[in-house]
C-alpha cells in the first residue's frame, strides 16, 4: 500500500494532515480487507520527511503490515536509517545513499531494490552505485518503478541497464532480478530460482549465453513463459488457456453492475475473451452484450487471468442479453448480494483512475 506517494491536491500539500488521514482512517481499512500485505512511503524532498514517515510506517506495522521504503531518489532525507530502525523487508531506489548508510545496509537483512529505469527516464546521469553496495554485503535486487514518470514493464531493459549504468555483471543483475527480487517480496521460499518444490515459473529466452540478456538490447528474447507449470506463452504467442476481461464503467459517478441470471447476484460485467479478439474488443462487445451501451475506454491494466477495463458508460446502441442478464444498476455502493468476494471489486476500484475513482469507495 503504497498511498503515501504523493499529497493530494485536496490536502493543500498538508503533508502532515494527510499523514494522520492515512493513519486513522485508510490503513485500518486497508488491513481489516486484506488489500496489502506492505506498506510504503515515498520519503523524499518536497513529498514526505522522515518524522511523517515514521508515524505513517509504525502505524501499519502495529497493525501488521510489513515495511518498504522508497528512498534517496532525489535527495537523502535518512531514509536508510529509518529503514534499519523499523527493520524494514526492503528500500528502493538508493541513487543518493552514502557510503555509510551502505555499509549499514550491509549489516542488516534490508532487500536494497535498484530501479534504474528511473534516472534513465528521467534524464539523469546519476544511478545508484551497485558496486559499493555489493562488496558491503547488500542484499540487492532489481525492478522497473512502472509508474507514470517510467513507462516500462520490460526486465530485460532493466537488467541492459543494470550492467551499462550501475557496473553490475550480467550474472548478478540476473539474479537480482530473480532470486534476490523474489527475497525483496518475501516470496523466496516459493518463487524467484529454478528449485523442486517451487512453483513451476519459468521465462525461456532465445540466447545461447547468458550474458547476451544485457548485451543483445532492444529486442524481446522471451520465447517461451510457463506460469506455475502452465504453458501461458509458446513460440512468442498467447497458448489458447481462457482469458477474461472485467469492466469498471461509471456513469455520472456511478458504477455498472449487473445482476447474473445464473449465479443470481451482483457483478461488473466481463467474460471470456473470444480467439483472435484484442482484449478491447472483447471488453467492448461483453459491455455491449450485457448492457446494451457502447464503453468508452479510459484506462486498463493487468490481471491474473486477463484485464480490467475503466472506462465509461457510452449511449444505449441495443438491449442486454436477457438469457444472461436480468437487470442493470448505476449504484454509488456495492450491493450486499456480490457474486464474487467484495474485497476483489474494492480494490479494483480503488486502483480506479482519477476522475473515475469514485469517492464512497
Amino acid at each position: 500500500f503504497l498511498g503515501a506517494h504523493a499529497i493530494p491536491p485536496e490536502f493543500a500539500n498538508d503533508g502532515p494532515n494527510y499523514i494522520d488521514h492515512l493513519v486513522k482512517e485508510v490503513v485500518p481499512d486497508v488491513c481489516s480487507e486484506g488489500l496489502a500485505r506492505y506498506c510504503d512511503v515515498f520519503l523524499e524532498k518536497g513529498v514526505f520527511g522522515v518524522k511523517e514517515s515514521r508515524k505513517l510506517l509504525n502505524s501499519a506495522k502495529e497493525r501488521g503490515l510489513e515495511i518498504k521504503l522508497h528512498i534517496d531518489e532525489i535527495e537523502n532525507l535518512g531514509g536508510a536509517g529509518l529503514a534499519v530502525e523499523l527493520e524494514a523487508t526492503s528500500v528502493e531506489h538508493l541513487v543518493k545513499t552514502n557510503h555509510e548508510e551502505i555499509e549499514k545496509l550491509g549489516r542488516t537483512g534490508i532487500c536494497c531494490i535498484f530501479l534504474p529505469g528511473t534516472p534513465f527516464s528521467l534524464m539523469d546521469d546519476q544511478y545508484p552505485r551497485a558496486r559499493a553496495f555489493i562488496e558491503s554485503n547488500c542484499i540487492v535486487a532489481l525492478a522497473t518503478d512502472l509508474n507514470p514518470n517510467c513507462m516500462t514493464e520490460n526486465m530485460q531493459n532493466v537488467i541492459t541497464l543494470a550492467c551499462y549504468k550501475m557496473g553490475m555483471t550480467p550474472a548478478e543483475a540476473i539474479s537480482a532480478a530473480t532470486i534476490n527480487a523474489a527475497y525483496g517480496i518475501g516470496e523466496e521460499h516459493r518463487i524467484g530460482s529454478l528449485e523442486v518444490g517451487k512453483d513451476a515459473d519459468v521465462v525461456i529466452l532465445d540466447v545461447d549465453d547468458f550474458r547476451k540478456i544485457p548485451y543483445h538490447f532492444g529486442v524481446n528474447h522471451v520465447v517461451h513463459v510457463i506460469k506455475e507449470g502452465n504453458v501461458e506463452v509458446f513460440g512468442g504467442k498467447l497458448t489458447g488457456r481462457e482469458r477474461y476481461v472485467y469492466i469498471y464503467a461509471f456513469k455520472d459517478g456511478k458504477l455498472t453492475i449487473v445482476r447474473n441470471r445464473e449465479r443470481g447476484g451482483w457483478e461488473i460485467p466481463g467474460g471470456r475473451l473470444k480467439r483472435g479478439e484484442t482484449y478491447d474488443e472483447a471488453a467492448r462487445r461483453e459491455f455491449f452484450e450485457e448492457t446494451g451501451h457502447e464503453l468508452e475506454i479510459v484506462s486498463s491494466m493487468e490481471a491474473e487471468e486477463g484485464m480490467v477495463f475503466y472506462g465509461k458508460v457510452g449511449k444505449k446502441i441495443g438491449e442486454f442479453d436477457s438469457e444472461e442478464i436480468v437487470e442493470i444498476e448505476f449504484v454509488d455502493r456495492l450491493p450486499r448480494n456480490l457474486n464474487f468476494p467484495e474485497v476483489e471489486y474494492r480494490a479494483y476500484l480503488m486502483a480506479a483512475p482519477e476522475g473515475l475513482r469514485p469517492r464512497w469507495i
